[in-house]
């Protein structure tokens, strides 16, 4: 049987299984049975056919004549075999149930449970693990990018730039202000590692020593080298920290 159609067949109802065609007779139990031995011969096919009729419906009907009309036997023919077929059956609600069949839904009923308990438990094969790792992954990515998003900034004005970039004791540097908010701008104001900015003034102090060092400006990454691109976005991380 499939996986999946042993989880449906475990995850069925009583009423869904009950639908086969057939039920578990024990014949070797049924010919050592004292009261199957006990009972006349006549009786044996009156018995049958309401373990049949049990297995259709879950019980069958204690009246006779209902009992009758249920197992196509004679009335008179019911009405006097009945009685020993009864030993066999439990009363309950107006209706009879076969004690062996209730013994053994109980048990199919318990190893049902205890095989859907080893069906949940079971080892994940290295497909269900990996599939459930890159959901993982994606769930941490996703709060990753999250938390980032959540972090306050609001990118600056050119005016608020040119301030900064004046203030007479400090800056007083080369940097555009003009030409520094339409880079971020367009690059959507995240660094060249796709990291959010989050503290624009650091970002100015980078670009200065980008200036001194290399006289250009523009902010252009491909002003500096690996080396000090690194550095500087280490820096920046830091004092935005």
């Amino acid at each position: 049987m499939a996986p999946d159609t042993a989880a449906a067949y475990i995850n069925s109802s009583p009423q869904a299984r009950r639908k086969q065609p057939w039920f578990k007779f024990y014949a070797s139990d049924y010919l050592l049975d004292d009261k199957a031995d006990d009972m006349p011969r006549e009786a044996e096919g009156l018995l049958h056919r309401m373990w049949m009729i049990c297995h259709l419906e879950g019980s069958c009907p204690a009246d006779v004549e209902t009992l009758a009309r249920k197992t196509h036997c004679n009335l008179q023919y019911v009405s006097q075999w009945k009685l020993h077929c009864d030993p066999f059956f439990k009363l309950q609600d107006g209706r009879l149930h076969s004690n062996r069949m209730e013994r053994e839904k109980q048990l199919s009923e318990k190893n049902r449970q205890n095989a859907k308990k080893r069906y949940e438990h079971k080892p994940k094969s290295k497909s269900e693990s990996e599939s459930e790792s890159e959901s993982g992954n994606a769930t941490r990515n996703a709060s990753r990018i999250a938390t980032r998003t959540a972090t306050s900034f609001t990118p600056p004005t050119i005016a608020e730039v040119q301030d900064y970039c004046r203030e007479p004791r400090e800056r007083k540097n080369d940097v555009d202000p003009e030409r520094f908010v339409d880079y971020y701008t367009a690059r959507g104001w995240v660094h060249s590692d796709q990291s959010p900015m989050r503290d624009w003034k650091a970002t100015i102090r980078n670009w200065e020593r980008r200036v001194n060092n290399n006289g250009n400006g523009n902010g252009n990454d491909n002003s500096s080298s690996v080396i000090d691109r690194e550095r500087a976005i280490a820096r920046d991380r830091m004092q935005a920290n």
